[in-house]
């Protein structure tokens, strides 16, 4: 549609079959869904598109089950995405709240990059963030992580995708960034899950896909790390565990050797391992001497 011209992509489409007026406010005023849906768009003007469309096609604004329905709707519309429609069945639920914390919740791409532009806003929205992080210079990789995004956040269970924002990062780039969360720039393609307000995240190099990443994080096979506890001292052994396990078998040849130079070079031979305790003929001899000493000085 030509309504999506919006910086992300999106709009919202408002639509009643009962509007009645000749001008767009006549129309706004005639109906519930239009009056909450001009309020809402007026207190986010700035970062949402909202569209009246007074046609009968509807279709292309509905999903499969609200296609049966004549029921008055708001829709997000996005290319390459099925429509994601709010349609409460009882007028008395159609209010600026409702809608509000719908819009709030929605308001972003099916899978979109993920920047300084709008990372906090995504992180900050209520989801985790399900990220597949890549070489932004690598066409190929991008195009694969972002099928794969897309494909489950369209098709993946209701109850596991609704937990997630959906986006890829430039893990070059943000090289520093990632490394907070065990993510190596030189490992790439990686997912990462990260919520943002609390830190905790998911990390875990053996699953490849977005399905199998998240299906393992629900039935808990892949655990949650609190980024909070990397810091200091326990958060330097951490990541040195992470290191070494990440490079074997090749950090188990380097410790072996290391023991092996430790051993040679700085283990005391055999010989001066013995604690320095005199010898009983030599203690008798010494004693020996002394008395002849004494006697010596007597005779004089």
């Amino acid at each position: 549609a030509k309504a999506l011209d919006s910086e992300e992509g999106i709009a919202f489409v408002v639509h009643h079959p009962q509007v009645t007026g000749n001008t767009i406010e006549e129309q706004l005023q005639s109906t519930t869904m239009t009056q909450v849906a001009a309020q809402v768009s007026r207190k986010r003007q700035a970062t949402s598109n909202f569209y009246l469309y007074t046609g009968d096609d509807i279709k292309p604004f509905l999903g499969v089950e609200e296609a049966r329905s004549s029921r008055p709707f708001v829709s997000k519309v996005e290319d390459h995405a099925a429509p994601l429609v709010w349609s409460p069945e009882k007028e008395e639920d159609v209010h600026s709240p409702a809608l509000l914390k719908w819009l709030d919740a929605n308001n972003f791409p099916l899978v979109t990059e993920l920047g300084p532009h709008n990372f906090n806003k995504m992180g900050k929205a209520g989801r985790r963030l399900a990220m597949g992080i890549v070489d932004g210079e690598d066409e190929a990789m991008i195009a694969t992580i972002k099928t794969d995004l897309a494909a489950y956040a369209a098709n993946g269970p209701k109850a596991i995708v609704d937990q997630y924002y959906f986006g890829w990062l430039d893990g070059k780039k943000w090289g520093k960034f990632i490394t907070q969360f065990d993510v190596e720039a030189g490992a790439l393609p990686q997912i990462l899950v990260l919520h943002v307000p609390s830190r905790e995240y998911w990390q875990n190099t053996d699953y490849k896909t977005v399905q199998s990443f998240l299906e393992a994080i629900d039935n808990g096979e892949i655990k949650v790390q609190d980024h909070a506890s990397h810091r200091g001292f326990v958060g330097k052994m951490h990541k040195l565990e992470y290191w070494f396990f990440r490079h074997m078998p090749w950090s188990l040849i380097g410790l072996i050797v290391f023991a092996i130079l430790m051993v040679v070079f700085v283990v005391p031979a055999a010989d001066e391992l013995r604690p320095p305790y005199p010898r009983q003929d030599v203690q008798a001899a010494q004693a020996q001497e002394e008395r002849e000493k004494e006697e010596s000085k007597k005779e004089k």
